[in-house]
Protein backbone atom coordinates (compact mmCIF):
# COMPACT_ATOMS: atom_id res chain seq x y z
CA UNK A 1 0.00 0.00 0.00
CA UNK A 2 2.81 2.74 1.06
CA UNK A 3 4.15 2.81 -2.55
CA UNK A 4 0.68 3.32 -3.78
CA UNK A 5 -0.22 6.14 -1.17
CA UNK A 6 2.92 7.81 -2.88
CA UNK A 7 2.03 7.14 -6.45
CA UNK A 8 -0.98 9.36 -5.75
CA UNK A 9 -0.35 11.35 -3.19
CA UNK A 10 4.08 12.14 -3.24
CA UNK A 11 3.82 14.48 -0.47
CA UNK A 12 2.65 11.40 2.03
CA UNK A 13 6.08 10.51 2.86
CA UNK A 14 5.47 10.17 7.16
CA UNK A 15 6.24 6.24 8.43
CA UNK A 16 4.81 5.65 11.88
CA UNK A 17 5.07 2.89 14.50
CA UNK A 18 2.00 1.12 14.63
CA UNK A 19 2.25 1.57 18.23
CA UNK A 20 1.81 5.41 17.72
CA UNK A 21 -1.30 5.13 16.29
CA UNK A 22 -3.29 2.20 17.92
CA UNK A 23 -3.23 -0.13 20.55
CA UNK A 24 -1.72 -3.18 20.06
CA UNK A 25 -3.17 -5.92 22.03
CA UNK A 26 -2.22 -9.55 22.13
CA UNK A 27 -4.56 -12.39 23.54
CA UNK A 28 -3.43 -15.36 25.33
CA UNK A 29 -5.53 -18.27 26.23
CA UNK A 30 -7.76 -19.30 29.38
CA UNK A 31 -5.75 -20.36 32.07
CA UNK A 32 -9.15 -21.12 34.02
CA UNK A 33 -11.15 -24.11 33.19
CA UNK A 34 -14.63 -25.40 33.21
CA UNK A 35 -15.30 -28.86 35.38
CA UNK A 36 -15.70 -30.30 31.83
CA UNK A 37 -11.99 -29.63 31.34
CA UNK A 38 -12.09 -26.91 28.62
CA UNK A 39 -11.31 -23.56 28.61
CA UNK A 40 -14.02 -20.88 30.42
CA UNK A 41 -12.97 -18.75 27.65
CA UNK A 42 -14.68 -15.30 27.48
CA UNK A 43 -16.23 -14.75 31.12
CA UNK A 44 -12.15 -15.56 32.26
CA UNK A 45 -10.15 -13.17 30.28
CA UNK A 46 -12.94 -9.97 30.32
CA UNK A 47 -9.96 -7.79 29.87
CA UNK A 48 -8.76 -8.86 26.51
CA UNK A 49 -11.85 -8.62 24.84
CA UNK A 50 -11.63 -7.44 21.04
CA UNK A 51 -13.90 -4.47 19.73
CA UNK A 52 -15.59 -4.80 16.45
CA UNK A 53 -13.08 -3.37 13.88
CA UNK A 54 -9.98 -4.91 15.16
CA UNK A 55 -7.23 -5.81 13.03
CA UNK A 56 -6.06 -9.16 14.13
CA UNK A 57 -2.43 -10.27 12.73
CA UNK A 58 -0.92 -13.67 12.77
CA UNK A 59 2.91 -13.28 13.90
CA UNK A 60 3.25 -17.11 14.95
CA UNK A 61 3.86 -19.97 12.76
CA UNK A 62 1.20 -18.77 10.02
CA UNK A 63 2.81 -14.54 10.08
CA UNK A 64 1.27 -12.12 8.04
CA UNK A 65 -2.69 -13.50 8.19
CA UNK A 66 -4.86 -10.61 8.81
CA UNK A 67 -8.53 -10.41 9.69
CA UNK A 68 -11.13 -7.44 10.86
CA UNK A 69 -13.51 -8.55 13.76
CA UNK A 70 -17.00 -7.97 13.11
CA UNK A 71 -18.45 -8.63 16.30
CA UNK A 72 -16.58 -8.78 20.03
CA UNK A 73 -14.23 -11.52 20.06
CA UNK A 74 -10.93 -13.06 21.98
CA UNK A 75 -7.71 -14.66 20.50
CA UNK A 76 -4.75 -16.57 22.05
CA UNK A 77 -1.00 -15.63 22.05
CA UNK A 78 -0.65 -16.52 17.90
CA UNK A 79 -2.32 -13.56 17.35
CA UNK A 80 -1.44 -9.26 18.00
CA UNK A 81 -4.26 -7.49 17.50
CA UNK A 82 -4.24 -3.48 16.42
CA UNK A 83 -7.00 -1.54 17.84
CA UNK A 84 -7.46 2.12 15.93
CA UNK A 85 -7.87 4.79 17.83
CA UNK A 86 -10.33 6.11 15.59
CA UNK A 87 -13.21 3.47 14.38
CA UNK A 88 -13.42 5.41 11.52
CA UNK A 89 -9.91 4.14 10.04
CA UNK A 90 -10.40 0.22 10.53
CA UNK A 91 -10.27 -0.21 7.09
CA UNK A 92 -7.52 1.43 6.42
CA UNK A 93 -5.05 0.14 9.10
CA UNK A 94 -6.19 -3.74 7.60
CA UNK A 95 -5.28 -3.31 4.34
CA UNK A 96 -1.51 -1.47 5.53
CA UNK A 97 -1.32 -4.90 7.72
CA UNK A 98 -2.33 -7.09 4.87
CA UNK A 99 0.35 -5.26 3.02
CA UNK A 100 3.04 -5.63 5.52
CA UNK A 101 2.66 -9.78 4.97
CA UNK A 102 6.05 -10.20 3.94
CA UNK A 103 7.89 -7.55 6.26
CA UNK A 104 6.27 -9.75 9.09
CA UNK A 105 7.35 -12.75 7.79
CA UNK A 106 10.86 -11.07 7.43
CA UNK A 107 10.87 -9.66 10.99
CA UNK A 108 10.40 -12.67 12.91
CA UNK A 109 12.56 -15.19 14.33
CA UNK A 110 12.52 -18.56 14.59
CA UNK A 111 14.01 -21.84 14.11
CA UNK A 112 13.15 -24.02 10.95
CA UNK A 113 9.86 -24.52 11.80
CA UNK A 114 8.05 -21.44 13.20
CA UNK A 115 8.23 -18.29 12.31
CA UNK A 116 7.38 -15.62 15.65
CA UNK A 117 7.09 -11.66 15.45
CA UNK A 118 7.09 -10.72 18.71
CA UNK A 119 4.91 -8.09 20.72
CA UNK A 120 7.17 -5.83 20.67
CA UNK A 121 9.01 -5.94 17.28
CA UNK A 122 5.51 -5.84 16.08
CA UNK A 123 4.62 -2.54 17.46
CA UNK A 124 7.80 -1.28 16.20
CA UNK A 125 6.34 -2.16 12.83
CA UNK A 126 6.51 1.41 10.74
CA UNK A 127 3.90 2.13 7.99
CA UNK A 128 3.16 4.43 5.70
CA UNK A 129 1.03 7.50 7.25
CA UNK A 130 -1.44 9.54 4.93
CA UNK A 131 -3.29 12.62 7.26
CA UNK A 132 -6.22 11.61 10.05
CA UNK A 133 -8.59 12.91 6.70
CA UNK A 134 -7.33 11.13 4.53
CA UNK A 135 -7.63 7.64 6.32
CA UNK A 136 -10.71 8.72 7.54
CA UNK A 137 -12.07 9.05 3.62
CA UNK A 138 -10.95 5.62 2.66
CA UNK A 139 -12.92 3.96 5.46
CA UNK A 140 -16.24 6.08 4.49
CA UNK A 141 -15.51 4.79 0.79
CA UNK A 142 -14.66 1.55 0.98
CA UNK A 143 -16.88 0.78 3.66
CA UNK A 144 -20.12 -0.11 1.41
CA UNK A 145 -17.76 -2.94 -0.14
CA UNK A 146 -16.55 -4.46 3.52
CA UNK A 147 -20.39 -4.70 4.44
CA UNK A 148 -20.90 -6.30 1.32
CA UNK A 149 -18.27 -8.82 1.99
CA UNK A 150 -19.64 -9.20 5.68
CA UNK A 151 -23.42 -9.69 4.03
CA UNK A 152 -22.08 -12.16 1.52
CA UNK A 153 -20.14 -14.29 4.87
CA UNK A 154 -23.04 -14.56 6.83
CA UNK A 155 -25.37 -15.41 3.94
CA UNK A 156 -23.22 -18.04 2.77
CA UNK A 157 -22.62 -19.56 6.58
CA UNK A 158 -26.67 -19.37 6.29
CA UNK A 159 -26.99 -21.34 2.69
CA UNK A 160 -23.92 -23.98 4.69
CA UNK A 161 -26.22 -24.48 7.61
CA UNK A 162 -29.19 -24.92 5.62
CA UNK A 163 -27.53 -27.70 3.77
CA UNK A 164 -26.12 -29.53 6.18
CA UNK A 165 -29.18 -29.79 7.90
CA UNK A 166 -31.65 -30.70 4.96
CA UNK A 167 -29.46 -32.65 2.65
CA UNK A 168 -29.14 -35.81 5.42
CA UNK A 169 -33.37 -35.62 5.31
CA UNK A 170 -33.42 -35.52 1.79
CA UNK A 171 -30.69 -38.40 1.11
CA UNK A 172 -32.64 -40.61 3.85
CA UNK A 173 -35.87 -39.68 2.21
CA UNK A 174 -37.58 -38.33 5.44
CA UNK A 175 -38.12 -35.00 3.33
CA UNK A 176 -39.37 -35.15 -0.27
CA UNK A 177 -38.90 -31.70 -2.89
CA UNK A 178 -42.46 -32.31 -3.36
CA UNK A 179 -43.53 -31.25 -0.03
CA UNK A 180 -41.49 -28.40 -0.88
CA UNK A 181 -43.47 -27.76 -4.86
CA UNK A 182 -39.94 -27.81 -6.29
CA UNK A 183 -40.27 -28.57 -10.05
CA UNK A 184 -39.15 -31.80 -11.36
CA UNK A 185 -36.22 -30.22 -13.36
CA UNK A 186 -35.45 -27.43 -11.29
CA UNK A 187 -32.73 -26.19 -13.69
CA UNK A 188 -35.48 -24.69 -15.85
CA UNK A 189 -35.93 -22.04 -12.63
CA UNK A 190 -32.96 -21.11 -11.99
CA UNK A 191 -31.20 -18.83 -14.72
CA UNK A 192 -27.92 -19.70 -13.44
CA UNK A 193 -28.09 -23.36 -14.19
CA UNK A 194 -29.50 -22.78 -17.59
Amino acid sequence: MGTHLQRWFPSITARMCLSSRSQICTGRSSRSRHESGFPAGAASQPKKTLPVGAICVSCIATPGLVVITSEEAQTNQQINTVVPRSTDESYFWFWSLHNLGDEIRAGGSGGSVLTNLSTGRFAELRILTPPTRLRSSYHSFVAPVFSRILANEHEANTLGALRDALLPKLLSGEIRLAMFNVPENISDSVPMMK
